[in-house]
């Protein structure tokens, strides 16, 4: 702050950019700032350091703004070393920093706000705090880029900009303090459309989260209306709701039951998006919480459910943890809701001794050690589990447009069955053994056949040997 400033005296050109430029400030001031830039600096050269693998990374990693925005403020510090009587006065917008630091600011404020609240993360919640910190970086750093530029024609205090700057952005305008200069008069303006544009879509956002978050937290109430089942997961994936909702819903005797997905943490963007479809919109109520509260198990009434299915993350660094929150959920709702079915999913078979009281029980690790037992009392089989029950999308797997005609020609997903004797291809082949058939039917139809079910025994065979012969009322199937 100038001693000798003289409100009544109207400064030149020259003194006018000199009083932007050249700002006084103590040594001990000076001292922290150079403090600050080396700070700023090793930040970047720690993360030039992270991104060294390639030139590419190096060159985006300079031009993110948190890595931009440190390395200018640190840069400019530094270079007040070489002439320090002089440049120790320039002026540097250090105030930029708290942009940097919002980021970190934010995701900390959250967790902790999430820790104390004791609950999964929402979107609602973080918005609002992400709204919040982002106001308080908004209008600090237009608080010191006013305060600065104002220093040509007005000398205000920190508090009177600050003021200044609040009845500003709430659209009040009282009027009591207002620019004379140009310079200053262009900047507030700049700074009223940016708070226009910026603070709109924010509330937006954080007015569409809050309408999501009231109608995940709803409670449900079936006692009086349709038949509902409960679907519970830790984390739950698009593709396993996707494949869930489709097999469930492929039965006709299920189109009138309402499926309620209980979920700890909010759903990704991609499964809102496919839940909206209306297709499931009438038919899937989403609920934040977990079975291990009580509170969250009345919410979704699982008294009254017909089925609850608690599905397990599977690819897990320790599928033992997995397996006991499975556990500790199974005992919660068979606690609460004891004639509700309950159909548990784990990963490893030791763990199903604790799962007595659940109806059904699918085990990952067992149906593995199966499969493979069966591969080795009929070679095969696993491949041909494997490419029936495997689906995906071509840009998932990074395959090329030709790898994935190849695999869509190799392993269709689709099992057919034909009486021998009523099949317009295959009824020569009566009398033949199935290899001779096999063989005939591959050449010449490109198709291929997996086995044969003879109506003497009912027994189903997968590839059976040479001795096996053909007969008329035989059921082939083929893909």
């Amino acid at each position: 702050e100038r001693t000798n400033f003289d409100p009544n005296k109207t400064l030149s050109g020259v003194d006018q950019i000199l009083e932007l430029v050249l700002v006084e400030k103590t040594h001990s001031l000076w001292g922290l700032q150079l403090i600050i830039a080396f700070l700023c600096l090793c930040y970047v050269i720690a993360a030039l350091i992270y991104a060294s693998s390639s030139c590419a990374t190096v060159v985006k990693t300079l031009l993110n703004f948190t890595v931009l925005i440190n390395f200018v403020i640190g840069t400019l510090f530094l270079i007040t070393i070489l002439y320090p009587t002089t440049l120790k006065d320039l002026y540097i917008p250090s105030f930029l920093l708290c942009w940097p630091a919002r980021d970190a600011i934010t995701t900390a404020t959250i967790q902790l706000v999430q820790r104390q609240a004791l609950r999964a993360p929402n979107t609602f919640r973080a918005k609002v705090v992400s709204l919040f910190i982002f106001l308080i970086c908004f209008s600090f750093t237009w608080v010191c880029l006013l305060h600065h530029f104002m220093r040509i024609d007005l000398r205000l205090s920190l508090f009177d900009t600050y003021w200044f700057v609040m009845v500003t952005i709430t659209t009040v305008g009282y009027g009591d303090i207002a620019p004379s200069h140009w310079t200053t008069k262009l900047l507030v303006t700049i700074f009223i459309v940016a708070g226009v544009a910026i603070l709109i879509p924010q509330v937006e956002e954080l007015y569409a989260a809050f309408v999501l978050q009231q109608r995940l937290n709803n409670s449900i109430d079936y006692t009086k209306s349709l038949k509902h089942i409960i679907v519970c997961s830790t984390h739950m994936k698009p593709l396993v709701l996707r494949d869930f909702l489709t097999e469930f819903f492929s039965d006709p005797w299920h189109y009138d039951v309402h499926v309620v997905v209980l979920v700890e943490n909010d759903l990704p963007s991609n499964l809102k998006l496919y839940l909206s479809h209306p297709v499931w919109k009438r038919r899937i109520t989403v609920l934040i919480g977990t079975p291990l509260h009580q509170a969250d198990l009345a919410r979704a009434s699982a008294q009254t459910a017909i089925a609850c299915f608690l599905h397990t993350t599977r690819n897990q660094a320790d599928p033992d943890t997995a397996d006991q929150h499975t556990i500790m959920s199974a005992w919660a709702i068979r606690d609460y809701a004891p004639q509700c079915k309950l159909y548990v999913q784990i990963l490893r078979p030791k763990n199903k001794i604790f799962l007595e009281n659940a109806d059904h029980v699918v085990c990952e690790g067992e149906l593995k050690n199966a499969l493979l037992a069966a591969s080795s009392h009929c070679p095969g089989i696993s491949a041909l589990v494997t490419l029936l029950l495997h689906t995906f999308k071509p840009e998932e797997c990074g395959f090329s447009s030709e790898d994935y005609k190849l695999y869509n020609k190799c392993a269709p997903c689709e099992v057919y069955d034909s009486r021998l004797g009523d099949s317009k291809y295959f009824h020569h082949f009566v009398g033949k053994n199935f290899l001779y058939a096999a063989v005939v039917a591959y050449r010449k139809y490109q198709v291929t056949l997996l086995g044969v079910r003879s109506q003497h025994d009912g027994d189903l065979q997968l590839n059976p040997d040479l001795q096996h012969i053909l007969e008329d009322d035989d059921i082939c199937y083929y893909i």
